[in-house]
């Protein structure tokens, strides 16, 4: 199965240097995770959780109520999800 970088957008098999961001929650509820290929990569995201709100309205992802109070920190990057 090939993944791709969230930041790079590098596609391949996961292997050495993949990492992937989320919970077993975001799995649960059908959500992409934040995966990431390299460190290079990795030192790019200053906020996971940011990365992983701002992915999931750019995939029209609909997390649900449950998962979005885990991010109330964000409200701005909520906003598109409660509409």
């Amino acid at each position: 199965m090939k993944h791709t970088c969230n930041v790079c957008q590098k596609c391949s098999d996961w292997g050495p240097g993949w990492e992937h961001y989320g919970s077993i929650l975001i799995e649960d509820d059908g959500l992409p995770l934040l995966k990431t290929c390299s460190d290079q990569c990795r030192a790019k995201i200053d906020d996971p959780n940011r990365w992983l709100l701002l992915l999931w309205a750019k995939s029209g992802a609909r997390p649900s109520r449950k998962i979005l109070k885990t991010f109330k920190q964000y409200p701005k990057e909520c906003e598109p999800f409660l509409a």
